[in-house]
């Protein structure tokens, strides 16, 4: 019967069970259709009927799973755009707000040292971070009380970074130190977060990595 040449060889497969024919999974395309012509329940104009059937229903699911696939890619596509439009907003913030810092300094302290007081592990409202800059990982300490990052000078002395002057420390014990200012590509190292240029006084008194501020702190997240 030619009405079986429109069914590909699954659409023959399930009438073939509904009729009855065991192990169709084994069966070859014409072996199916002489499962089918020879089959004691055969009603040809049923079984037309039936495959019709049968082919609208594979087609329906086939255009359902197409829409589906369509969406969950453009999904995707929007989480991504929506991801890197975010990211480059969050660097022209860190950018303006690079500027403005600079700016203040310069303002400040006429372009040469400026004085800011560091607390260091002393401050009671800490939060362990672990940053990376380039492939030195830092053992990082969050201070919201901080007015700028500090870093150690030994752990970034081999590491490329760009001058922006000098400023003051003074610890909470009173002890000051003249710090060079510097910016360094440091981002979380958990996989997810990029670099994002951050300018830190390099001590070579700090007890810690790398003290953090919660300017710093925020751009990096």
């Amino acid at each position: 019967m030619a009405f079986l040449g429109k069914g590909l060889k699954a659409d023959l497969q399930i009438m073939a069970t509904e009729m009855g024919v065991e192990d169709v999974l084994s069966l070859k395309v014409f072996e199916l259709r002489e499962a089918i012509l020879n089959n004691k329940n055969f009603d040809e104009e049923f079984c037309r009927e039936q495959l019709n059937t049968i082919i609208e229903e594979r087609k329906r699911i086939e255009e359902m799973d197409l829409a589906e696939r369509k969406k969950r890619k453009e999904d995707i596509e929007f989480a991504e755009r929506k991801r890197l439009d975010e990211l480059e907003e969050r660097k022209k913030k860190d950018e303006n707000d690079f500027e403005l810092q600079k700016k203040r300094i310069e303002l400040e302290g006429g372009g040469s040292e400026n004085e800011v007081k560091e607390s260091g592990q002393f401050k009671i409202d800490l939060q362990n971070l672990m940053p990376k800059c380039l492939d030195v990982v830092l053992d990082g300490t969050v201070d919201s009380g901080a007015q700028i990052s500090v870093v150690r000078a030994d752990l970034v002395k081999d590491i490329e970074c760009t001058g922006e002057g000098k400023i003051k420390l003074i610890s909470s014990f009173g002890d000051s130190e003249i710090a060079p200012l510097r910016t360094f590509n440091i981002k979380i190292d958990d996989g997810w977060h990029d670099a994002i240029p951050t300018t830190c006084a390099v001590s070579k008194k700090l007890v810690n990595d790398m003290l953090i501020c919660q300017t710093a702190y925020e751009a990096l997240l």
